[in-house]
């Protein structure tokens, strides 16, 4: 299960809860977490389980720019453009 709660520039968004073990994360409508503004691509990363993979767009996890797979944890922050992601539970 993973839970994140997703901010924009600093604002609070909402917070989102997926069961399933894939979560896919990009600007098209066909991803479990849109997030629809410019620079973020369609299919921009996915969570695995607890892992996160970079698919078409560069991911950053508490500020160091993740260009593979990398395991997350409880607190981690994952950066897309000016959307913040924490992680609250995986």
């Amino acid at each position: 299960m993973l839970k994140v709660e997703v901010t924009y520039s600093g604002n609070l968004v909402d917070s989102y809860k997926f069961d399933q073990p894939v979560v896919t994360i990009g600007r098209s409508i066909e991803n479990d977490l849109v997030l629809d503004v410019l620079g973020i691509r369609r299919h921009h990363c996915k969570v695995v389980s607890d892992v996160i993979f970079p698919v078409e767009g560069s991911v950053m996890v508490n500020g160091i720019t993740v260009d593979a797979a990398l395991s997350l944890k409880r607190g981690d922050n994952i950066q897309v453009e000016k959307f913040t992601l924490e992680v609250q539970e995986i």
